[in-house]
């Protein structure tokens, strides 16, 4: 693609939806632009191997395997979690054509969840840091996954009802929404702790103390099916060592081992040496302090789902892990002003673009 054109997909981006700030129009903008991207790829890299494009492709593979399958006598398939399969067998049976419903479900799950993220902003920092901080969060590079058949963007979404249900004190949809988490993905768990810091730092928060629940009760759910699908509970935690990193919660305490990891950085973007990975995780880690001064919930969701992955999975996929670390987003939004952050946002956009042809083309995206 050349840089022309690259340019004019930018300036259509920004014109759909940032004239009158319009959170919608900029979503729903961008996805088009990444649709038409996916159509014209083929044309101008089909061609030329290994860009040979197609719409399903690696971890996709598999949640639609499992959706039109299930679980099958390959031990690595149960490494993937099983709600988000799910969702895509359950309405592909209404609607055909399992493929085109994923990639349906997930942009209607994550422009819910976005649309979500910037009203929630806009409620407790205002509309310009909201702006922001939803421009931020759509560009992001690892926010590609939102467009693609992965669980981000079904987990996004519960999350921002889970965190706008709780802003307003519907302590049933918290309830709902901490249930499922777990039944996605495994940091799903990880909303326990918040919960706790919620309890602590709300007025009344003790009356929700029964919230604590949810999580736990989600996961006991997941160890469930899988128990039932292949007689042995911990299957998918045992699945995982068909996998580079190997992930494991041991790996946490493992301080020697995460730093030799991330010393074993090379010029790129695989499984294990990713530099951007490594720059990813770097800048979560200096804006600790900003996030901090958010308030102990979002710090302690942000230190959570932003230190876990990446302690226990040795920095594999941190950069669409981090596209869920909405406090992250928020604070960039409040430091970065005027040609900084138009800056920011291209180089945001262009990276996000390279990773979204790299995974068409079957190569590893994150």
């Amino acid at each position: 693609m050349s840089p022309d054109s690259f340019l004019r997909l930018w300036t259509t981006l920004g014109e759909f939806g940032a004239r009158e700030r319009q959170p919608l129009g900029f979503i729903i903008g961008h996805k088009l632009v990444l649709m038409t991207l996916g159509i014209l790829a083929p044309l101008i890299f089909g061609f030329q191997d290994p860009w040979k494009f197609d719409w399903v492709t690696t971890n996709s593979k598999s949640y639609l395997f499992i959706a039109n399958h299930g679980y099958s006598s390959d031990e690595a398939l149960y490494a993937f979690y099983p709600a988000w399969p799910l969702v895509i067998r359950g309405v592909s049976g209404v609607l055909g054509h399992p493929e085109w419903t994923a990639y349906l479900l997930a942009n209607l799950f994550s422009t819910v969840g976005l649309f979500l993220f910037h009203r929630i902003a806009v409620r407790v920092h205002g509309e310009t840091v909201a702006w922001n901080a939803l421009r931020l969060m759509v560009l992001f590079p690892g926010s590609m996954f939102f467009f693609v058949p992965y669980t981000e963007s079904m987990f996004l979404m519960l999350l921002m009802i889970l965190w706008y249900a709780r802003i307003r004190e519907q302590w049933a949809w918290v309830a709902v929404a901490g249930f499922l988490l777990p039944m996605i993905r495994p940091v799903g768990l990880l909303i326990a702790p918040v919960f706790i810091a919620e309890i602590i730092t709300s007025r009344g928060g003790w009356r929700a103390l029964w919230m604590l629940l949810a999580p736990g009760l989600g996961f006991v759910t997941y160890l469930g099916s899988m128990a039932t699908l292949s007689g042995n509970p911990w299957v998918g935690f045992e699945a995982q060592r068909f996998y580079p990193a190997y992930p494991s919660i041991a790996k946490i305490g493992d301080v020697a081992g995460f730093l030799k990891a991330f010393a074993s950085v090379q010029p790129v973007h695989d499984f294990l040496h990713s530099p951007l990975d490594r720059c990813v995780f770097v800048a979560f880690c200096c804006s600790g302090v900003w996030i901090f001064r958010l308030g102990l919930t979002q710090y302690v969701y942000a230190v959570f789902l932003g230190l876990v992955p990446a302690l226990s999975n040795s920095l594999m996929s941190y950069t669409r892990f981090t596209c869920l670390v909405f406090p992250l987003f928020l604070v960039w939004s409040q430091r970065l002003r005027g040609a900084v952050l138009d800056a920011v946002l291209l180089l945001f956009f262009g990276v996000q673009v390279l990773l979204y042809l790299a995974h068409l083309s079957n190569h590893w995206a994150g």
